[in-house]
């Protein structure tokens, strides 16, 4: 029975397997790239044992795989064309096999077994058990899926059998087959290209929990006997076997209505089931697709329990509507539609939660992985490839110093006549100065370290530009000049100038660190090899708009007869002018006369081709280049300034579209490629939007500037980045090439509002709305209350930080906040300026309020332009755009359980919007919450970070949630202004006399006293957790207590506490601000010492602490309690909280439930 079985290559070689990481207890899984592109083979198999060897052989190159399907004509022209092909029906035909592989998925088997261990005995309960008779007896090969012994529990089957057939079935006759005698297999691996994975999964930090993973089933026969198929009676009139079996309706309850069977009319139960499940998940936001789940099954069953049928219910709702059932074909329909949306390289990872590792730990990993790329790319194994790749850690962990000190290892590659050239980009150049000198310290006096400037810059000294060539030089770049080729190469002053010097530094070799402003530049190109610090992606987006009627304008075509022998009258003049004109003349027909986005179906019927849009392309650069000419004439005629700009002025009058024009005509030739007809022949240009204005249509195109570098291996390294979008810059970037490193920080507390989102709107306004008086004082009045609850909250701390909007670091209210606090006690900073700042590691506590939201329609023109040439579609405008969603704040675990509590946030509908959004605004809060570098704080310095802002970030634990009104109560009166002021009165009257700016009047400061009088220190009783359980603070546990009376004053003596050591004289303190006392008795002395931490540090990270001397002697520490698994009342209590979340309770009120057990752990 000869026959063959196709093998698929990765055409890159990289693996097709899973990674499991063992750690803490546990295993986290890191998924690997959906693979795009193969490269083919047949192998000829004759019966099950040759089947078994070309898998064994498979399985053995983890780049290797298998489908169904027999290449066609179109596969094979394509690995002509370009080496390789895509896995698409239309290049594999469906191919009638002996062989069929039997997918089993998550198949519950009995409790008492192990698939760890007995995987035949399980195989063979479930062949006995579940599958007919045919199958009963048969050899076959075994194979446990990369999940099982992993993910599930141990009697859980995840298997594929490899059974050779009597007979060759195709696609529908398998469907058929299953379906007519039921036995439980995933119908999805027959089709045609559907991937049969064959290799192993990989383990790290432990070995495979089960003892094989391959194996023989014996049996008294070599194949199975299949039975007459009837494929017109396959299953019910109407039932449905797989993904391709599509129910349409334009709504789920529309689909719905045609389940059932034995009518006509009606379509089965599958089919509609799998096709309701499409339906949904595209017609709802994936941000809520998890919270909204249990009402789409509840439809469903519904539906079916009343649908018309042959079968008993019974039946219907074993086979159908069962938990297990509906969860696969749900979540299968998400999968797809992710597929559909987004092509993305990077699939999603199985672990709920990232591995963190301590702080050692994680060190090693990432500079292991730098390590790893300097050795690829000095030392390489064969030819030097173009190596990109990615390390993404948490804020703090130390990237650029572990990476730079990963490339001094190598610093004899570095040195010396011949040697490498390493750039390194860091955001801007007061950084670049700053690792400059990190550098130096690092690499030996033989590697010449250095860092390159603007030639403007004056932030690391005098401008390089000489002064008095400074506004010729402004005038020359202003019309478009290029200052080195047109200025510095006349300039009197070239022989002592810096920037002259700067750029004839191009093939030496050494360490040059610049700022990331250079990476689009020629200069970033002259080097070896690159590290690009922190993320640079949005800066690459970029955009021209154009008059539609001007780009499209056919006739009267303007050419610079002193450009490219374009003069009056020659041919190619003639030439030049016919073509610009033709293919203007189709992007009009594409258009429909400038009114919409054309799509790339749209484009190719109109006659437009790659090599139309090029030739477009560079006609318009030549109109542009005429400009350029004309300013050198006129530059060596000796014009400068204002008379320079008059001479220039008619020809760019005539020109000045022409860059914008052919940049647009660039955009056009990038989305007319094969990848892309292929993707996304249908959609609208990425990157396009025409809009309307009273002057008339605009064209905005937006595009992504090209890496000079990209040619280069390149190691890129940040704290939020994400792997997908940088493979944009870096196209040679493989998931295998991305290292994740995410550190534990046990001493940080973050506590996070739940009910506030604190928009810039609200607090400093937009260039968007139309501002008012009353608006102003609105968000004035806003501003007051914000800034006045964090000087609350950072009150009883000695050194505290404030990130949020750059309009409010620099408002009246932080300018007064900053003075109350006292000198150099609030460290103030704001978004889109953090990245590499390390100021606010030395704070006690740092407030992050408000997040970074751009606008739907900008959002979503900065990612349609990021992904102007990628085969996923991104329409420059989607509906409906940013909405409400579903987001998961990451509790720190209790007892050792993580869990999440939802809430909604803001997402977009648009999966690869909404991957751009979340690198904007929750990026931009990880960033600002790692500014207090907690993964480096130990017990002695502990911090704590107030998150005022109610957006989820899943790599921040979080650990405790509060409302914007519970906030008041986390720090007491007495508390606030021991923290403040380093003193507290008793006395409301005293303490409005020492504060008035606490207080707009003495009755208002009475009335605080008197809500916040729990005793007579004015403790504020709470309704949540203190802020004591989270900080370690500056308020003295015992602080000193006088009682005084002023002079002339009557009645009881008045008390006040203070701190001593910022307080060292209270008598002339009090008569500096009451007169003369005619009482004043100590009642009690300040006992010294820290509070406490919550959290103590285990041994490792005990080497990584700032050391403390204390004179006082301490008693001896505590053996640490054994750890207890928490009590089952305990375990139900939380576990019923959950349900509480998934229910839809809000998250404050279910944390209410939880605080209890928290406090307690």
């Amino acid at each position: 029975m000869p026959d063959s079985i196709t093998v698929l290559k990765e055409h890159t070689g990289r693996r097709l397997a899973k990674k499991h990481v063992y750690h803490a207890g546990a295993w986290a899984t890191e998924a690997f790239a959906d693979p795009k592109w193969f490269t083919f083979e047949q192998a000829p198999v004759g019966d099950i044992d040759d089947l078994a060897r070309v898998l064994m052989e498979t399985a053995a190159d983890p780049s290797k795989t298998v489908i169904r399907g027999e290449p066609n004509g179109s596969a094979f022209e394509s690995v002509a064309q370009r080496g390789r092909t895509r896995r698409l029906n239309a290049h594999f035909d469906d191919k009638p096999r002996h062989w069929v592989c039997v997918d089993i998925d998550k198949f519950p088997g009995p409790e008492e077994m192990d698939i760890r261990r007995e995987p035949e005995e399980m195989l063979s309960w479930l062949l006995r058990t579940q599958f007919p008779e045919e199958f009963q007896n048969v050899r076959a090969v075994w194979q446990l899926s990369s999940s099982a012994g992993v993910k599930g529990g141990v009697n859980i089957i995840n298997m594929h059998v490899w059974f050779w057939l009597d007979r060759p079935l195709g696609e529908a006759e398998l469907k058929a087959w299953r379906s007519m005698r039921g036995f439980p297999a995933d119908p999805r691996l027959f089709l045609r290209v559907q991937i049969h994975y064959t290799a192993n999964p990989v383990f790290q930090g432990a070995s495979d929990p089960c003892g094989a993973r391959w194996g023989w089933l014996e049996g008294a026969r070599d194949f199975v006997s299949v039975p007459s198929i009837g494929l017109a009676n396959e299953a019910p009139r109407g039932e449905g076997t797989g993904w391709g079996d599509i129910v349409s309706g334009d709504s789920v309850e529309e689909i719905l209505a045609q389940m059932g069977e034995g009518e006509e009319h009606l379509k089965g139960f599958h089919a509609v089931i799998l096709s309701a499940g499409m339906h949904w998940a595209k017609a709802t936001p994936p941000s809520r697709w998890e919270a909204e789940m249990p009402a789409l099954k509840e439809m469903i069953r519904k539906a079916a329990r009343s649908a018309p049928r042959t079968r008993s219910l019974q039946d219907i709702e074993e086979r159908y509507l069962t938990d297990g059932e509906l969860d696969r074909i749900i979540r299968g329909a998400t999968q797809r539609v992710v597929k559909l949306y987004a092509d993305m390289d990077e699939a999603p990872a199985e672990a709920d939660y990232p591995l963190e590792l301590p702080l050692a730990e994680a060190e090693k990993v990432l500079e292991d992985a730098a390590r790893d790329f300097f050795a690829e790319v000095l030392e390489p194994e064969g030819g030097t490839p173009i190596h990109h790749a990615a390390l993404l850690a948490t804020p703090g962990l130390g990237k650029t110093e572990r990476t730079l000190r990963a490339a001094a290892a190598y610093a004899e590659h570095f040195a010396g006549e011949g040697g490498k050239r390493l750039h390194v980009f860091v955001p801007d150049n007061t950084l670049a100065a700053e690792v400059e000198v990190r550098a130096r310290a690092l690499f030996p006096d033989s590697v010449n370290v250095r860092s390159h400037r603007g030639r403007t810059d004056e932030v690391r000294g005098e401008m390089y530009c000489h002064p008095d060539m400074r506004a010729h030089a402004g005038v020359v770049e202003e019309l478009g000049g290029n200052v080195a080729d047109m200025v510095c190469k006349t300039c009197p002053f070239k022989a002592g100038c810096g920037w002259v010097a700067q750029r004839n530094d191009k093939k030496a070799p050494g360490v040059v660190v610049m700022p990331s402003a250079y990476l689009t530049q020629n200069t970033a190109r002259n080097c070896d090899m690159a590290v690009i610090d922190e993320a640079f992606i949005q800066s690459l987006d970029t955009g021209v708009t154009v008059d539609p009627a001007k780009l499209l304008a056919a006739g009267d075509i303007d050419l610079p007869e002193w450009e490219r022998d374009w003069q009056e009258g020659t041919l190619k003049r003639l030439e030049a002018i016919d073509s610009l004109a033709k293919a203007r003349q189709k992007l009009y027909d594409a258009m429909g006369g400038g009114k919409h986005v054309p799509t790339p179906a749209q484009l190719r019927d109109a006659g437009l081709t790659e090599g139309t849009a090029e030739l477009a392309k560079d006609i318009e650069y030549g109109r542009a280049d005429a400009i350029k000419t004309k300013l050198k004439e006129f530059l060596a005629d000796g014009l400068t300034g204002d008379a320079l700009r008059a001479a220039l002025a008619s020809v760019r009058a005539r020109f000045k579209d022409a860059g914008s024009n052919a940049r647009v005509w660039g955009t056009i030739k990038a989305q007319l490629s094969p990848d892309i007809m292929t993707a996304r022949p249908d959609k609208p240009l990425n990157g396009w939007r025409v809009t309307y204005s009273a002057s008339g249509a605009q064209l905005q195109v937006g595009y992504r500037k090209r890496l000079k570098i990209a040619d280069q291996p390149v190691l890129a390294i940040d704290a939020t980045g994400d792997a997908r979008l940088l493979k944009l810059a870096l196209p040679n970037l493989r998931p295998e090439d991305v290292t994740r490193v995410h550190a534990q920080a046990p001493h940080m507390r973050v506590v996070q509002v739940v009910d506030r989102a604190n928009s810039k709107t609200a607090l400093v306004g937009s260039e968007r709305v139309r501002d008012t008086r009353e608006r102003a004082d609105a968000r004035a009045r806003r501003r007051d209350g914000i800034v006045g609850r964090v000087l609350a909250l950072t009150a009883p701390y000695r050194k505290a930080g404030l990130i949020s909007y750059k309009a409010l670091e620099e408002s009246e209210q932080a300018a007064d906040a900053a003075r109350r606090r006292g000198e150099g006690r609030l460290l103030l900073g704001h978004y889109g300026n953090l990245r590499g700042q390390n100021g606010w590691q030395v704070v006690d506590v740092l407030a992050v309020v408000g997040r970074v939201v751009p606008a739907g329609d900008v959002l979503e023109m900065l990612a349609s332009g990021l992904f102007y040439d990628q085969p996923e579609a991104v329409p420059a405008k989607t509906e409906p755009g940013i909405q409400r969603g579903w987001g998961h704040y990451r509790m720190r675990a209790i007892a050792g359980t993580p869990f999440c509590v939802s809430n909604e946030t803001l997402v977009h509908a648009h999966p690869v919007v909404e991957m751009v959004r979340r690198q904007i605004t929750e990026a931009e809060l990880v960033q600002a919450v790692g500014r207090a570098r907690g993964v480096r704080r130990g017990a002695g310095d502990a911090v704590v970070v107030w998150l005022l802002t109610d957006v989820p970030l899943d790599t921040v634990l979080i650990d405790d949630l509060v409302t914007s009104g519970e906030l008041a109560g986390m720090v007491s009166l007495r508390d606030r202004l021991l923290g403040e002021f380093g003193v507290f009165p008793h006395n409301a009257r005293h303490a409005f006399k020492f504060f008035p700016d606490e207080w707009p009047s003495e009755e208002a400061a009475r009335k605080e006293y008197q809500r916040a009088k729990g005793g007579e220190t004015g403790d504020i009783p709470l309704s949540g957790p203190s802020i004591i359980h989270y900080r370690k603070g500056d308020v003295p546990s015992f602080p000193s207590r006088v009682k005084y009376r002023p002079k002339g004053a009557r009645g009881p003596l008045s008390t006040i506490e203070y701190d001593p050591a910022r307080v060292h004289d209270v008598r002339a303190w009090l008569e500096a601000r009451l007169g003369p006392l005619s009482r004043f008795e100590i009642e009690q002395q300040a006992e010294t010492g820290e509070i406490p931490s919550t959290h103590q540090p285990n041994v490792e990270e005990t080497e990584h602490m700032p050391r403390k001397t204390k004179t006082k002697t301490t008693e001896p520490a505590l053996e640490p309690a054994e750890k207890k698994p928490l009590p089952a009342a305990t375990r139900e209590q939380i576990e019923a909280v959950k349900a509480k979340l998934r229910a839809g309770v809000s998250p404050t009120e279910a944390i209410r439930q939880l605080r209890p057990q928290t406090v307690q752990q």
